[in-house]
């Protein structure tokens, strides 16, 4: 899993931009493959020891990830029906663990991952005036090539785009977030608080 989610991440970075309210939803593509130079710059900046360790990086892919990853939706739909009884404290608790460890997790893998080229598809159907579109992409490295779908949504109110879910070759990884989040839930007993100081280790397990 933890592979798996390493060439997710490939496609999170390179998927990552400002998706301005001008950007017509049929440029969307065309963006994707823009800000990809800006996430090999990051990378190369790390290996040539221009970034302060670790937390540099962390830092550095969370500026490109927040504006257009919705940590807040994603989160909620990983707690799935368990958000029902959290308090306010315990899902923004949850918010931050989750958003603090896919950061963690992704940039390490990222730096282990060595060299990889991203080739994003063309959409085949008009696109143009969709709040909901799916960005295709394939993600080549050294253990081979993978077909990853990102779904992006744009917000009736800002008009902004972000990305709310990943299926990398046909595994919904909201879903299996979820059903990792349920798993926790089942082997601690129902103890919320358990399962949010003890997630990304023990959802690696």
């Amino acid at each position: 899993m933890i592979r798996a989610l390493q060439v997710v991440w490939i496609g999170v970075l390179a998927i990552c931009s400002s998706f301005s309210v001008q950007a017509a939803e049929s440029q969307a593509h065309d963006l994707v493959r823009d800000v990809s130079q800006q996430v090999e710059t990051l990378l190369a900046d790390y290996r040539a020891g221009k970034l302060d360790g670790e937390e540099a990086l962390n830092a550095g892919v969370a500026d490109i990830l927040e504006p257009v990853v919705s940590f807040k939706r994603i989160a909620a739909g990983v707690m799935g029906s368990h958000r029902k009884t959290a308090s306010k404290e315990q899902k923004a608790a949850f918010l931050k663990k989750f958003k603090t460890e896919l950061i963690s997790t992704y940039a390490k893998g990222m730096v282990g991952l060595g060299e990889f080229s991203i080739t994003v598809i063309d959409p085949t159907e008009d696109i143009s005036g969709k709040r909901r579109v799916s960005v295709l992409q394939d993600a080549v490295t050294d253990k081979g090539k993978t077909r990853i779908a990102y779904t992006m949504a744009q917000s009736r109110k800002t008009k902004q785009w972000k990305l709310i879910n990943v299926v990398l070759d046909g595994v919904n990884m909201g879903k299996t977030f979820a059903g990792q989040f349920d798993d926790a839930m089942k082997r601690h007993n129902q103890d919320l608080d358990t399962v949010i100081a003890t997630w990304g280790s023990d959802s690696e397990a």
